[in-house]
């Protein structure tokens, strides 16, 4: 467990990673009560009524195919697919977790509630490629709302609701793994249950833990709504200060925040400076030592099995799929809202997850459009005609081998021949 006097040595973060990004309701938490009650909007919205059908897909016809070794152990397929429903248009990335000098690890902008491009994260990771991930507060803090870790360490997480992830475990294995926060904060008169860290959105009742790590967005609407609130400013384990309302800017080296609304404010009510105040904090999962995850917010396949999503709204999608044995992995994201590309359903993008191979598959965050980033050359596809930046995203790095990687940019020959509507491209 983390204890509160000790500096999160990952303030800038340096790697590339599993896409997290955070956001609000109305998402549906997989598990659990979401922590969130009139959040502000989220990067993407709950699809509405389900309509599962099980009968069998029409694939349709593809119309062009083309496949790229970015790295050893990865490659690139571009699609294009034509079915009565209209075109579809993405990619894929496909992992071998075994390779030698690739290694999944979480891409961030350099603090929690940070944004930039997708194509900047991968840049500043030094990572090949990279697709975006977890939802995350896009109106707001730009927080992720799920969980996230990075190299073994703990970035963002709620106890409860938004706790499905994707996840690489110290093997080295990929799997579907729920991760819930496990944090107490003790106190003069007793210990009490902390319910977020570094988290965009408190639900009523909660105490959020917050540390440098955080950025430097506002937490004013992390606690919108609230009755009452009390934030509590510890250093060295012991109150400096305390205040009915978030301070503003980012928070200082070494200090750690307590933020509190309604039964968890008044649990902390009492708090002056000079007490002593100890905070602990750790990941709690049945899957193993965790080195990467992000999250995502519908299980699109389990056991090998179509789950029953939404197949009513077509969207840009972003899912990650994993096989049986957890060593190999397909990043995959479909553009969408566009004459050239429709986008998908969920359980079209579940069918689709299937067959390339994966046996379990999470939804990640489509956004306005899918992204999918690699070293040499970031390609967007997007419904507003707007870049948006995002608070972190997926991607590979090459691993500290001799051997060293890059993605080689395609050339036309290696592409499918034109169609109609033509493909247009957007470097970043």
């Amino acid at each position: 467990m983390k204890k509160s006097r000790v500096l999160l040595p990952f303030v800038a973060l340096a790697a590339t990673a599993f896409a997290v990004p955070a956001h609000a309701d109305p998402l549906r938490a997989p598990l659990g009560t979401p922590p969130v009650e009139a959040a502000p909007a989220a990067s993407s919205a709950h699809e509405g009524p389900t309509a599962f059908a099980a009968a069998a897909p029409d694939d349709g016809l593809v119309t062009g195919s083309a496949t790229t070794e970015v790295a050893p152990g990865l490659n690139l397929t571009q699609f294009d697919r034509f079915d009565p429903a209209g075109w579809i248009r993405g990619d894929t990335l496909a992992v071998d977790l075994g390779s030698k000098v690739l290694k999944p690890t979480y891409l961030s902008p350099g603090t929690v509630s940070a944004r930039t491009p997708l194509s900047q994260q991968v840049a500043r990771a030094g990572a090949v490629a990279g697709v975006n991930g977890d939802f995350f507060d896009i109106s707001a803090t730009g927080a992720p709302i799920g969980v996230g870790i990075d190299h073994g360490q703990l970035q963002t997480a709620p106890a409860a609701g938004h706790n499905l992830t994707a996840s690489i475990t110290d093997d080295g294995k990929a799997r579907l793994a729920s991760i819930f926060l496990e944090a107490t904060v003790t106190l003069p008169g007793g210990a009490v249950k902390a319910t977020n860290f570094n988290s965009p959105v408190l639900g009523t009742d909660a105490i959020g833990v917050y540390t440098p790590l955080w950025g430097a967005s506002g937490r004013a609407t992390s606690v919108a709504g609230a009755s009452r609130v009390r934030e509590v400013e510890l250093r060295d384990g012991v109150v400096t200060a305390t205040r009915e309302q978030p301070a503003a800017g980012p928070i200082a080296a070494g200090t750690t925040l307590l933020l509190a609304r309604e039964a968890g404010a008044d649990a902390l009510a009492a708090l002056k400076p000079g007490d002593p105040v100890d905070v602990a904090y750790a990941p709690r999962t049945d899957a193993g030592k965790i080195a990467v995850a992000v999250g995502g917010n519908e299980v699109l396949l389990r056991d090998g099995v179509v789950q029953p999503v939404d197949n009513v709204a077509m969207h840009p999608r972003t899912a990650v799929g994993f096989s049986a044995d957890g060593r190999r992995m397909w990043l995959a994201t479909v553009d969408g809202r566009q004459a050239d590309s429709r986008g998908l359903t969920e359980l079209e993008l579940a069918r689709h997850m299937k067959s390339l191979g994966a046996d379990d598959a999470i939804n990640l965050d489509g956004g306005a459009r899918r992204r999918c980033s690699r070293a040499t050359k970031a390609r967007l596809r997007r419904a507003s005609g707007t870049r948006r930046p995002t608070a972190g995203n997926a991607s590979y790095p090459t691993g500290s081998a001799s051997r060293p990687c890059r993605a080689a940019a395609s050339s036309p020959a290696s592409r499918p021949p034109p169609r109609w509507p033509p493909r247009t491209r957007t470097a970043c």
